[in-house]
């Protein structure tokens, strides 16, 4: 797949897709960790024992299909999620011919910064302008 590149309109324009999917991909991960986290131990060979475990590895599974299909999704709109944790995502642009990340986190109202690609959040520069 060929990178997507933004201005700053075009990624601002899609921001509240991706902070609703974003939002929706920390949850689901919180919920994977917290199902992760649920130790079952049927002491019979019971139906019920059986159907329960059955049950939370269906809602496991299920949990997981979402997460990716969500992270997908991202993947395909030339969304880089950085860091999910605390909601980092890039979005490649240009900037003097060369290429570059632009970069938002989960909070910001817009997108007003960037930084070259072999860096990261901590060393990011304003956007003027």
């Amino acid at each position: 797949m060929n990178k997507i590149f933004y201005t700053i309109e075009e990624a601002e324009k899609l921001l509240p897709t991706v902070k609703k999917r974003l939002k929706k991909l920390i949850r689901l991960k919180k919920d994977i960790s917290d199902l992760q986290n649920i130790n079952i131990q049927i002491t019979d060979e019971s139906y019920e024992g059986n159907l329960l475990v059955l049950k939370s590895s269906r809602d496991y599974h299920k949990l997981l299909y979402d997460f990716y299909n969500e992270m997908e999704f991202l993947a395909r709109k030339g969304v880089m999620i950085k860091n999910l944790d605390l909601g980092i995502i890039d979005f490649y642009s240009k900037f003097e011919a060369r290429d570059v990340f632009l970069c938002w986190r989960i909070g910001e109202k817009k997108i007003g910064f960037w930084h070259e690609l072999n860096t990261g959040f901590v060393q990011r520069k304003t956007i003027i302008g």
